[in-house]
Protein backbone atom coordinates (compact mmCIF):
# COMPACT_ATOMS: atom_id res chain seq x y z
CA UNK A 1 0.00 0.00 0.00
CA UNK A 2 2.56 2.52 1.08
CA UNK A 3 5.29 1.95 -1.45
CA UNK A 4 8.45 3.88 -1.89
CA UNK A 5 8.60 4.78 -5.60
CA UNK A 6 11.99 3.06 -5.90
CA UNK A 7 10.61 -0.20 -4.48
CA UNK A 8 7.72 0.04 -6.97
CA UNK A 9 10.11 0.54 -9.89
CA UNK A 10 12.28 -2.40 -8.86
CA UNK A 11 9.26 -4.65 -8.36
CA UNK A 12 7.74 -3.64 -11.69
CA UNK A 13 11.05 -4.03 -13.50
CA UNK A 14 11.58 -7.55 -12.21
CA UNK A 15 8.02 -8.60 -13.04
CA UNK A 16 8.29 -10.99 -10.11
CA UNK A 17 5.39 -11.10 -7.68
CA UNK A 18 7.06 -12.87 -4.75
CA UNK A 19 9.81 -10.31 -3.97
CA UNK A 20 7.30 -7.47 -4.36
CA UNK A 21 4.80 -9.20 -2.08
CA UNK A 22 7.52 -9.84 0.49
CA UNK A 23 8.37 -6.13 0.58
CA UNK A 24 4.65 -5.37 1.01
CA UNK A 25 4.41 -7.87 3.84
CA UNK A 26 7.48 -6.46 5.56
CA UNK A 27 6.22 -2.89 5.22
CA UNK A 28 2.63 -3.54 6.19
CA UNK A 29 3.65 -6.04 8.82
CA UNK A 30 5.79 -3.55 10.66
CA UNK A 31 2.88 -1.36 11.56
CA UNK A 32 2.96 -0.01 15.08
CA UNK A 33 3.32 3.76 14.66
CA UNK A 34 5.61 5.54 17.05
CA UNK A 35 9.03 5.22 18.49
CA UNK A 36 10.23 4.54 22.02
CA UNK A 37 12.02 7.38 23.78
CA UNK A 38 15.75 6.90 23.89
CA UNK A 39 15.91 4.13 21.30
CA UNK A 40 19.03 3.99 19.16
CA UNK A 41 18.45 2.53 15.69
CA UNK A 42 20.82 0.69 13.37
CA UNK A 43 20.37 -1.42 10.21
CA UNK A 44 19.52 -5.11 10.59
CA UNK A 45 22.78 -6.90 9.78
CA UNK A 46 21.73 -10.51 10.36
CA UNK A 47 18.44 -12.36 10.05
CA UNK A 48 19.29 -13.87 13.46
CA UNK A 49 18.30 -10.46 14.87
CA UNK A 50 14.76 -11.00 13.53
CA UNK A 51 14.34 -14.58 14.83
CA UNK A 52 11.02 -14.88 16.66
CA UNK A 53 7.50 -13.49 16.63
CA UNK A 54 6.72 -9.78 16.15
CA UNK A 55 3.32 -8.13 16.63
CA UNK A 56 1.84 -4.74 16.12
CA UNK A 57 -1.18 -2.64 15.31
CA UNK A 58 -1.85 0.95 14.40
CA UNK A 59 -4.73 3.22 13.46
CA UNK A 60 -4.12 6.27 11.33
CA UNK A 61 -6.54 8.86 9.94
CA UNK A 62 -5.78 11.15 7.02
CA UNK A 63 -8.07 13.95 5.83
CA UNK A 64 -7.78 15.79 2.55
CA UNK A 65 -10.39 17.87 0.72
CA UNK A 66 -13.00 16.92 3.33
CA UNK A 67 -12.49 13.16 2.92
CA UNK A 68 -11.13 11.12 5.82
CA UNK A 69 -9.54 7.71 5.33
CA UNK A 70 -9.13 5.81 8.60
CA UNK A 71 -6.75 2.88 8.27
CA UNK A 72 -6.23 0.18 10.90
CA UNK A 73 -3.51 -2.46 10.51
CA UNK A 74 -3.07 -5.51 12.77
CA UNK A 75 -0.20 -7.88 12.06
CA UNK A 76 1.85 -10.75 13.37
CA UNK A 77 5.08 -11.92 11.73
CA UNK A 78 7.32 -14.86 12.54
CA UNK A 79 10.92 -14.96 11.33
CA UNK A 80 12.95 -18.16 11.40
CA UNK A 81 16.58 -17.57 10.49
CA UNK A 82 18.53 -20.55 9.18
CA UNK A 83 21.65 -18.36 8.93
CA UNK A 84 22.64 -14.72 9.12
CA UNK A 85 21.61 -14.22 5.48
CA UNK A 86 18.72 -16.66 4.86
CA UNK A 87 15.51 -17.68 6.55
CA UNK A 88 11.73 -17.71 6.29
CA UNK A 89 8.95 -15.38 7.30
CA UNK A 90 5.27 -16.14 7.88
CA UNK A 91 2.39 -14.30 9.48
CA UNK A 92 -0.94 -12.54 9.20
CA UNK A 93 -1.96 -9.09 8.01
CA UNK A 94 -5.38 -7.48 8.53
CA UNK A 95 -6.15 -4.03 7.12
CA UNK A 96 -9.37 -2.04 7.42
CA UNK A 97 -9.92 1.24 5.54
CA UNK A 98 -13.02 3.35 6.21
CA UNK A 99 -13.93 6.37 4.06
CA UNK A 100 -15.99 9.28 5.43
CA UNK A 101 -16.76 12.91 4.71
CA UNK A 102 -17.86 14.96 1.72
CA UNK A 103 -17.47 13.05 -1.57
CA UNK A 104 -16.21 9.97 0.29
CA UNK A 105 -18.60 7.82 -1.77
CA UNK A 106 -16.72 8.68 -4.95
CA UNK A 107 -13.27 7.95 -3.47
CA UNK A 108 -14.55 4.73 -1.88
CA UNK A 109 -15.94 3.52 -5.22
CA UNK A 110 -12.65 4.40 -6.96
CA UNK A 111 -10.59 2.54 -4.32
CA UNK A 112 -13.03 -0.39 -4.45
CA UNK A 113 -12.48 -0.61 -8.21
CA UNK A 114 -8.67 -0.47 -7.85
CA UNK A 115 -8.50 -2.92 -4.92
CA UNK A 116 -10.97 -5.37 -6.46
CA UNK A 117 -8.16 -6.51 -8.79
CA UNK A 118 -6.13 -7.64 -5.74
CA UNK A 119 -7.00 -10.86 -3.91
CA UNK A 120 -7.88 -10.72 -0.23
CA UNK A 121 -10.00 -7.54 -0.27
CA UNK A 122 -13.68 -7.43 0.70
CA UNK A 123 -16.01 -4.43 0.71
CA UNK A 124 -18.99 -3.13 2.72
CA UNK A 125 -20.73 -0.48 0.61
CA UNK A 126 -23.05 0.52 3.47
CA UNK A 127 -20.17 1.55 5.76
CA UNK A 128 -17.74 2.44 2.90
CA UNK A 129 -15.18 0.01 4.32
CA UNK A 130 -12.51 -2.00 2.52
CA UNK A 131 -11.03 -4.93 4.47
CA UNK A 132 -7.98 -7.03 3.64
CA UNK A 133 -6.99 -10.26 5.36
CA UNK A 134 -4.05 -12.46 4.48
CA UNK A 135 -2.30 -15.44 5.96
CA UNK A 136 1.28 -15.47 4.73
CA UNK A 137 2.71 -19.01 4.49
CA UNK A 138 6.41 -19.54 5.24
CA UNK A 139 8.23 -17.52 2.58
CA UNK A 140 11.98 -17.38 1.94
CA UNK A 141 13.61 -14.12 3.01
CA UNK A 142 17.19 -12.87 2.68
CA UNK A 143 19.21 -10.18 4.39
CA UNK A 144 19.24 -8.37 1.01
CA UNK A 145 15.43 -8.14 1.07
CA UNK A 146 15.46 -6.80 4.62
CA UNK A 147 18.22 -4.31 3.77
CA UNK A 148 16.36 -3.10 0.65
CA UNK A 149 13.26 -2.49 2.80
CA UNK A 150 15.36 -0.24 5.09
CA UNK A 151 14.45 -2.10 8.28
CA UNK A 152 16.18 -0.80 11.41
CA UNK A 153 16.45 -2.47 14.83
CA UNK A 154 16.76 -0.79 18.22
CA UNK A 155 19.68 -1.27 20.61
CA UNK A 156 17.87 -3.90 22.72
CA UNK A 157 16.61 -5.88 19.71
CA UNK A 158 12.96 -5.71 20.75
CA UNK A 159 11.70 -3.21 18.14
CA UNK A 160 12.04 -2.90 14.39
CA UNK A 161 11.55 0.42 12.59
CA UNK A 162 10.97 1.29 8.97
CA UNK A 163 10.18 4.59 7.26
CA UNK A 164 7.72 4.27 4.42
CA UNK A 165 7.09 6.88 1.71
CA UNK A 166 3.30 6.88 1.62
CA UNK A 167 1.14 8.75 -0.91
CA UNK A 168 1.63 12.53 -0.94
CA UNK A 169 -1.38 13.21 1.30
CA UNK A 170 0.17 11.06 4.05
CA UNK A 171 3.93 11.67 3.72
CA UNK A 172 6.58 9.55 5.43
CA UNK A 173 5.20 7.14 8.02
CA UNK A 174 7.44 5.66 10.70
CA UNK A 175 6.31 2.17 11.71
CA UNK A 176 7.48 -0.12 14.50
CA UNK A 177 6.88 -3.81 15.24
CA UNK A 178 7.52 -5.16 18.77
CA UNK A 179 9.12 -8.55 19.50
CA UNK A 180 7.01 -10.92 21.58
Amino acid sequence: MYFDAKVKEKTMAKKSLLPGMLVIVLIVGMAVVGCGEGDTWSPVTSLMQLNGTWKGSTTQSNTESGITIKTTVVTESKFTASSATNGTMSGTVDIKMTFSGKDADLLYLFMKYILSFESGWSFDDKTRTATYAEIIPPTPVTIATVTAAGIMINQTGNKIKIEVDAPDEVGVVEVILVKQ
